[in-house]
């Protein structure tokens, strides 16, 4: 059989087929290489989960900390201005041993579950209290540290927390080599913190909650000093479009360390900037009446909820810019409402 042009090409086309390889017809080039399927689809990116701050296993937290440095009866060799905040503490929690362990400017201080008894800790059932003593710093003098921290899971005066705790610490040194001791106190607050890319970026959020401090008071001329500890209520608004946040401490009461007599103190109120793309804040803190100020430093805690993350807390410190007499720490916690 004799084969036309066009049946010759297209035997031929089919026998390039046939064969694999490259053909070109009517002028254009096909090729037979296989070509290989698409890769599958990555799995599914699995949801963070937020675990709640129940204590059960070791786990170190970034921590926001203030602290203030007190000379107790003693007139000489006392700066009144040392009052130092951190927003990149460290705390540690062991179960092995059931204690805690915070790096301050004083060092690292590790506080033991009721190392020691004392009869007010066993009646306090929404708190968790530490205690322990140290080993001496120069030979002379021995440390007494307290750990007093809210309960995570367990309502405190009306405030539930699961992701975060804040309190008070103080680390207290005696005998000096002359009458008198010293003593370091301090503010905590830390917990699981809201991932930066799980943060809102719009919206408007409302947190209330509890805020607690020490007040320290010295009027050299009158020769007094008077110590006290603070609580209050806390009252927060956080712009996620504007980066801004509005913090009122209402209600603020102070209680004598010795006497146990409880007065009104100072209400304080700050604005806040909330870092783009992080999950903490600073700013500038002060009274109603212009003779305190200072700063209040946060994180938010927990999951995303509703619009904005579960729980919000940090620390704040004020103190009297003029004679510097009055100076007060504290931390505080709040809830989303």
């Amino acid at each position: 059989m004799k084969l036309t042009p066009s049946l010759f090409a297209l035997t031929s086309m089919l026998t390039l087929a046939a064969c694999g390889g490259d053909y070109q017809t009517n002028g254009e080039l096909f090729s037979r290489t296989p070509v290989p399927p698409p890769p599958p689809p990555p799995p599914p990116e699995e949801e963070y989960v937020y675990d709640k701050l129940d204590l059960t296993e070791s786990t170190t937290f970034g921590a926001s900390s203030v602290t203030m440095d007190l000379v107790l009866n003693i007139d000489d060799e006392t700066d009144p201005t040392l009052v130092s905040s951190n927003g990149n503490a460290t705390v540690h929690y062991d179960t092995s041993d059931g204690s805690f362990s915070i790096d301050v400017s004083q060092g690292n201080i590790t506080f033991f579950h009721n190392f020691r008894e004392f009869e007010r800790d066993t009646e306090v059932t929404d708190s968790l209290v530490y205690s322990s003593v140290g080993e001496d710093l120069d030979d002379a003098n021995e440390l007494l540290y307290h750990l007093n921290l809210t309960k995570p899971g367990t309502a405190r005066d009306g405030l539930l927390l699961n992701y975060m705790s804040f309190g008070l610490w103080s680390a207290l040194v005696y005998p000096l080599p002359i009458e008198g001791w010293r003593e370091a106190v301090g503010g905590i607050a830390f917990g699981n913190e809201t991932r930066p890319e799980d943060m809102p970026t719009t919206g408007i959020a409302s947190y209330t909650g509890k805020t607690v401090g020490i007040l320290d008071e010295n009027d050299i001329e009158l020769g007094v000093h008077d110590q006290y500890t603070l609580a209050g209520d806390v009252e927060i608004t956080a712009n996620f479009d504007a980066l801004t946040l509005n913090a009122f401490m209402n209600n603020m009461m102070r209680t004598h360390v010795i006497s146990g007599v409880t007065t009104p103190w100072e209400d304080f109120h700050s604005s806040l900037s909330l870092t783009e793309g992080s999950n903490k804040f600073i700013g500038v803190a002060s009274t109603d009446v212009p003779y305190l100020h200072g700063e209040i430093r946060g994180t938010f805690y927990g999951p995303v909820d509703s619009g904005a993350p579960a729980e919000v807390g940090g620390i704040w410190s004020l103190f009297d810019p003029g004679e510097k007499t009055v100076r007060a720490i504290g931390s505080f916690g709040a809830v989303h409402d």
